[in-house]
C-alpha cells in the first residue's frame, strides 16, 4: 500500500460509553489528515493569506462509513485530489485501519479558495500551487453531493446555542468540524451510543463567527437525521446523517 500522512491510535477520549469512535473524533481525523496534506503541498490557510491574501473554504463534506473503529485502533490516512474545476477541486481521504487493505470510511470534501478582504471565490489558476496538484483519479463528482430539502414538521426538535470561542478557527469563523459537534448535543448520551452511522453529508453555506445565536432544527425521517443551522432567518448549514 501507499505510505499515509497520518497515523493516529484511537483514545479513550475520541469513543463513547460504548467504545465507538465519536462522530467528532472521525470528524477530526479526516481534518487532520487533509491539513496536513494542505501543508505539504503549501495550500495552509497561513500559506495562502501570507502569499495571495486568500483562504481555502470547505464547501460540502460527504463521509461513507464502511465499517466501525474501536478503542486501540491505529487509524491511517491516504489523501488524494480526485478533480479539479476552475473554482474548486476535491479531496478523497481514505482511513484505514492498519495491516488491512480495505478502507473504513472515505470521505469527500470540496473546497474553494476565497479572498480574505472581499469574500468573494478566486480562480485557482491564480495560485501557482494548484496547478501542481496531481488528480490521481478523474472520479465523477455529480453524484457525490446531494441536493436536499429542509425538512420540519411536529417532530423536528429545536436546539439553541451559540458560537463558543473555542469553536473558531483560522479564518475567524466556526469551524467546520464544530458543526458536528453542535448537532450531536441535539440528542442524548444513550442514543447517540446506540446509533451506528453509514453516512453523513454536510453543506456549509454562509459562515457564522463568535457568540452569534445558532438556531439548529433537527427532524428525524426513518433512518435519516436532517439538520438544519439558522442565524435568525438565515439558513447557513444544512446537513444529513444516515443510519
Amino acid at each position: 500500500m501507499e505510505e499515509y500522512l497520518t497515523k493516529t491510535e484511537i483514545r479513550y477520549s475520541q469513543v463513547n460509553s460504548g467504545l465507538h469512535v465519536t462522530l467528532l473524533a472521525l470528524a477530526q481525523i479526516i481534518e487532520d489528515a487533509t491539513t496536513k496534506f494542505l501543508e505539504q503541498n503549501h495550500l495552509s490557510g497561513g500559506f495562502l493569506n501570507k502569499k495571495y491574501g486568500a483562504i481555502l473554504v470547505v464547501l460540502r463534506n460527504h463521509i461513507y462509513f464502511h465499517d466501525r473503529c474501536h478503542l486501540g485502533d491505529n487509524l491511517l490516512s491516504k489523501v488524494e485530489v480526485i478533480r479539479k474545476s476552475s473554482v474548486a477541486f476535491f479531496l478523497r481521504t481514505r482511513l484505514y485501519r492498519e495491516n488491512e487493505k480495505e478502507p473504513l470510511i472515505t470521505s469527500y470534501i470540496q473546497i474553494s479558495a476565497i479572498d480574505m478582504k472581499e469574500r468573494t471565490l478566486r480562480p485557482l489558476s491564480q495560485f501557482e500551487e494548484f496547478n501542481t496538484l496531481n488528480i490521481d483519479e478523474e472520479l465523477p463528482t455529480h453524484g457525490l453531493f446531494e441536493k436536499y430539502g429542509h425538512y420540519k414538521d411536529d417532530t423536528t426538535i429545536f436546539y439553541h446555542c451559540k458560537v463558543e470561542s473555542t469553536d473558531i478557527d483560522y479564518s475567524n469563523h466556526l469551524n467546520n468540524i464544530a458543526y458536528i459537534k453542535y448537532f450531536m448535543n441535539c440528542l442524548n448520551s444513550d442514543e447517540l451510543r446506540h446509533l451506528r452511522f453509514q453516512e453523513l453529508e454536510i453543506n456549509y453555506i454562509k459562515e457564522a463567527r463568535e457568540n452569534e445565536p445558532l438556531l439548529i432544527e433537527y427532524t428525524k425521517k426513518e433512518n435519516t437525521m436532517y439538520f438544519t443551522t439558522k442565524i435568525d432567518d438565515t439558513v447557513i448549514t444544512k446537513a444529513k446523517l444516515v443510519l
